[in-house]
């Protein structure tokens, strides 16, 4: 079982890391370049089960609702789908630029749901999507 353990952690490790020079990832954070001035910024860090997105902020004058974080969040999620990574994260509106609402149905969109059953809480969670296959884990 340690072996089996051990072994799955290497390989989540090396997939997060393909994942990480896939979207040209550089931690601990990265500035996504964009016309305009617009930048992305992302923060992701590896976890056991897989990622967390810390925080995808779009900076710039006049550069939120572009489709610049769809971008990034699109690449994100492939190169999860392709790597079998998930990912979680916190969805929590940093100021008043997106409402709570909005921000999880924009996570909904890419295949995020809530982790727990009280949507109170912000946690959320997408598991790696594989054509022709249902999205189950195995422990």
């Amino acid at each position: 079982m340690k072996l089996l353990l051990e072994n799955w952690r290497k390989y989540l490790k090396e997939g997060v890391e393909d994942l990480y020079g896939e979207i040209g990832y550089s931690s601990p954070e990265t500035l996504y370049d964009f016309e305009g001035g617009c930048k992305v910024k992302v923060i992701l860090v590896t976890i056991p089960d897989g990622i967390e997105l810390n925080l995808i902020e779009v900076i710039g004058e006049d550069c939120l609702r572009k489709g610049h974080a769809t971008e990034i969040m699109e690449r994100i999620t492939d190169a999860a789908d392709k790597y079998n990574i998930r990912i979680f994260l916190g969805a929590t509106p940093l100021d008043k630029k997106i409402d709570r609402e909005d921000l999880v149905s924009w996570y909904e969109k890419f295949g995020f749901e809530a982790e727990h059953d009280d949507y109170e809480t912000n946690e959320m969670v997408r598991f790696p999507k594989k054509s022709g296959a249902t999205n189950e884990t195995t422990t």
